[in-house]
């Protein structure tokens, strides 16, 4: 087995692959030979050094469509270093990721789900099907989810100098062989190859889920979706596989509002560009077509237009972006946040998707009046064993496109650290690990 980065907060800048040894697994627990492991951007605080990165003075925040309420943000609200593992207080070694694809070497007396030699997708959105949340109808939230019954804590192998090491949140992946628990993995069931269904553990599912899971996009509807990166872009998919008949997308780096329209966006906005009239915008785009509410029309005083659907998938700036590649307006992503839920019409739905740093400023009178339903962002509401084989019939008849969100090619392991920081610097969209390179 090889080993991939890290020591946890303080995060290592280099890493070298390191032989370790297998520990005995547990009554629910797979030992996987991982095929292809897709990184996704929220590793780069687990990876790499980051260095505080400076913010846009509070001024911005009236572009956030809510008058002007949310405070600025401050330096105690940006990225912090880990310096220890949530739960146990430990400084520990780890596989890194949390998506792969790979084969079934073998499974503990108690595994139901999988058999020796099937090929399934790992992620970390679990379903058990006998906690509170997945009885109650909200799976993403399964309670074993991100290993937080202390899956996360048990050791799967040691280091030559003794070392326990563990796989990030239950699940790692950045190694050829990798141990997760039963509720991890969905058995895969079709010939497409690993490298195609690489993102299904994470970013494209969540993106799929958008419209297709908790929350449905209905025919017709006007879509607005903040964020084009590998979770937005794949929400454009699902708006387009939903019949939307408007999916307005709103993304400061240029190669990806031009990816956003190939993918089937039909207005793509700079928000540079627009400013402080961004929403306003948003709302001239989707204003209903006749005010005459006897004639089934719709806007208002207080809201003028706006989205039948409104998804933020955009995540605070974590590491420095590349050359020649557009900042966001907002590092911390809370303006955007804000701006999703503005970009809704009265009773409208909201979604958000994305990671943020800071406090979010939401005045009560639009939560008390406007009946906006915000809807769980975690996995997009997902069901993984209902949902993903569905996804996967999408992607073999050729109903969603797909393949342009793999442009970043593929690396072996030991240049994982580079396929990493490729998609830290926002110069591709993704990238993917396969550990025959």
């Amino acid at each position: 087995m090889t080993y991939r980065p890290g020591i946890m907060g303080p995060a290592i800048a280099e890493a070298e692959v390191v032989g370790l040894k297998l520990r005995e697994i547990g009554e629910r627990q797979v030992v996987v030979r991982v095929e292809v492991s897709a990184p996704c951007y929220t590793m780069m605080q687990d990876v790499f050094v980051i260095d505080p990165i400076e913010t846009n003075p509070p001024a911005v925040y009236k572009a956030s469509g809510l008058g002007g309420q949310a405070e600025g943000p401050t330096p105690e609200r940006r990225t912090r270093p880990r310096p220890e593992l949530p739960w146990t207080g430990d400084r520990v070694r780890h596989t890194a990721n949390h998506s792969y694809v790979g084969v079934v070497e073998a499974i503990g007396p108690a595994v139901r789900r999988v058999k020796v030699g099937d090929r399934v997708i790992v992620g970390p959105t679990t379903y058990c099907g006998t906690c509170y949340q997945c009885l109650h109808g909200s799976t993403e939230l399964c309670q074993i989810m991100f290993g937080q019954q202390g899956e996360w804590t048990t050791p799967i192998a040691d280091t030559e100098d003794g070392d326990a090491v563990l796989a990030f949140l239950s699940v790692g992946g950045m190694s050829e062989l990798s141990i997760a628990w039963e509720e991890n993995l969905i058995p895969v069931l079709t010939d497409l190859p690993s490298t195609d269904l690489s993102l299904l553990g994470c970013q494209l599912a969540a993106g799929l889920a958008v419209g297709m899971s908790r929350m449905r996009i209905e025919p017709g509807s006007n879509v607005v979706i903040y964020g084009a990166g590998p979770v937005g872009a794949s929400a454009i998919l699902s708006a387009v596989a939903c019949n939307a008949a408007q999916i307005i997308v709103v993304e400061p780096i240029a190669y990806r509002r031009r990816l956003a329209l190939e993918l089937g966006a039909t207005t793509v906005l700079d928000p540079w560009e627009e400013g402080d009239n961004l929403v306003p915008r948003i709302q001239e785009l989707t204003r209903p077509r006749t005010a005459n509410r006897f004639a089934g029309g719709g806007g208002s005083m207080m809201i003028p237009g706006g989205a039948d659907y409104s998804i933020g998938a955009v995540g605070a700036d974590v590491y420095p972006s590349g050359d020649g590649v557009e900042k966001s307006p907002d590092p911390t992503a809370v303006l955007p946040f804000q701006q999703t839920y503005a970009s809704a019409c009265m009773g409208g739905n909201v979604m958000w998707l994305g990671l943020a740093n800071g406090d979010v400023a939401l005045p009560p009178q639009f939560m008390a009046m406007t009946g906006k339903v915000i809807w769980p962002g975690q996995q997009a509401g997902i069901n993984v064993m209902r949902d993903v084989p569905r996804m996967i019939r999408l992607m073999e008849t050729g109903a969603i496109n797909y393949k342009p969100l793999f442009d970043g090619g593929e690396y072996g392991l030991d240049k994982s650290l580079e396929a990493i920081k490729a998609i830290g610097e926002r110069r591709v969209l993704t990238t993917l690990v396969t550990m025959d390179s």
